[in-house]
């Protein structure tokens, strides 16, 4: 934007118009020209070694949009427009395509511009994931996540969580963020639930990516015992050698407590969602 000057006999000053619109800007909290940061999409973790992927991008933009960017590789960046003051969640979602079924497995994140590393780019990462996917359900509920301390819950889920920081209970620390009841104790993984599940010879990863694959034995019948937290998962069997490069298999499994866990094999040509996903479905 070019401002207009007008010469006085006091020396250059800018119009009426310009100051107003440069009111209105500081008033709004807009950034102008709006910033460009380079997002670096992480690696895929050893736990999904053998399978294809790609990211979609997720993120608020300058309006407070949610916007996505598609078909990004693993350890790539991307340069996208930020508000700094609106302490944005970023959200990186590999899809892999199994069986037909184009499938969101759990995504990388980060938050900015708190994660900003010393060159000013937003590296994201797996823990980053449940911070930044936190952060996109307290932004849908209306709240203002700059005045929640996300740093906090971030370094509690690096610090305090054995396993996988995705098995903490997300809806309830959502609530208890918007309510301001939010303490560092209350970060800790939910109950596990011991299931046996009838997957089929082979080596299945799961959606999480802390999770160690499930490598299930050639017998009869072909099945293998897991410790799972109640919720959606997803398994995905990864590819090998004699396969004759047929698509990966894929099935979704539901526990809920006690009760035998629910397995359902994928197939057709749909998007298939988890309980960590962030859009369209809701936390929960």
């Amino acid at each position: 934007m070019r401002a207009r000057i007008r010469a006085t006999a006091g020396g250059a000053q800018p119009t009426v118009g310009v100051i107003l619109a440069g009111a209105l800007l500081l008033m709004s909290g807009c950034q102008w020209p709006p910033a460009k940061v380079t997002i670096l999409l992480p690696a895929l973790p050893r736990a999904w070694s053998g399978l294809e992927a790609e990211f979609e991008l997720e993120y608020y933009d300058m309006r407070g949009r949610w916007r996505t960017t598609s078909q990004l590789q693993p350890g790539s960046a991307v340069a996208v427009p930020l508000n700094r003051h609106q302490h944005t969640p970023v959200l990186a979602t590999p899809h892999v395509l199994a069986a037909g079924v184009r499938l969101a497995l759990r995504p990388a994140g980060g938050i900015y511009p708190r994660h900003l590393d010393p060159a000013g780019r937003l590296r994201l990462d797996w823990t980053g994931g449940v911070t930044a996917s936190v952060a996109a359900a307290l932004w849908r509920s209306g709240a203002d996540a700059s005045r929640i301390d996300l740093s906090r819950l971030h370094r509690a889920l690096r610090q305090r969580v054995e396993g996988s920081p995705w098995d903490v209970d997300r809806a309830t620390l959502v609530e208890e963020l918007l309510g301001g009841s939010f303490r560092v104790t209350d970060v800790r993984a939910a109950p596990r639930n011991d299931v046996t599940l009838a997957l089929g010879e082979g080596l299945w990863a799961r959606d999480d990516p802390f999770a160690e694959p499930l490598s299930v034995p050639a017998t009869e019948p072909a099945q293998i015992a897991a410790w799972l937290v109640d919720g959606s998962h997803l398994l995905v069997r990864i590819p090998q050698r004699g396969d004759g490069g047929a698509a990966p298999a894929a099935i979704a499994v539901q526990v809920s407590g006690d009760t035998l866990p629910l397995l359902l094999e994928l197939a057709g040509d749909r998007l298939i969602g988890h309980a960590g996903a962030i859009s369209p479905a809701p936390l929960r």
